[in-house]
């Protein structure tokens, strides 16, 4: 779902934003994610170089170490950050 919000955000709150610029190997990278519907799991790993697939010049993948926990399965479109 795409919104336009016009005003501000009240409070403390934080909207998470997108950037297309490369994640650069080596980069530390967390995922947010919650398993078959369960409960929300957190993953950390270091982004690495691997054949991924491209359009153009830009990477469509990322792959990722896990030094601690993985994405498990049910995770598909679970945050990268």
């Amino acid at each position: 779902t795409l919104l336009r919000l016009t005003g501000g955000l009240q409070g403390n709150l934080f909207w998470v934003g997108w950037n297309s610029a490369a994640i650069t190997n080596g980069a530390q990278v967390t995922s947010v994610h919650h398993p078959d519907g369960s409960w929300k799991r957190i993953s950390f790993a270091t982004a690495t170089d691997g054949a991924g697939c491209t359009l153009g010049s830009q990477p469509e993948t990322i792959n990722a170490a896990w030094s601690s926990a993985v994405t498990e399965p049910g995770s598909s479109g679970g945050g990268l950050f």
